[in-house]
């Protein structure tokens, strides 16, 4: 089989810095700082946030961006996905050491 090489889509990878980026300060950010500080044009950078912010990933409170309540819910998945299999190997492990 032919193992291809697909182009990455610059937008993809700014909006997922941009999610990341938001995730990590409590204290949000102004669009300013994420275009300087991702290297995003400011153009891009408020056309991601208002796609992030209609997805519910990201929200805007007294002209600062904060991650938004979607995330939220994808995290309390992704937890309930890692619980299930920590209790899935837990029970592997205790029919094996029976």
């Amino acid at each position: 089989m032919e193992n291809k090489t697909y182009h990455q889509a610059k937008k993809y990878n700014d909006f997922i810095d941009i999610l990341k980026h938001l995730g990590s300060k409590t204290t949000g950010f102004t669009a300013n700082e994420i275009s300087s500080e991702l290297n995003i044009t400011k153009t891009t950078c408020l056309s991601i946030l208002d796609t992030m912010q209609r997805a519910g990933l990201a929200e805007l409170h007294n002209s600062k961006y904060y991650i938004g309540t979607e995330a939220a819910k994808l995290w309390a998945s992704r937890k309930t996905i890692l619980t299930k299999r920590q209790e899935d190997i837990s029970h592997q492990l205790s029919s094996l050491n029976a």
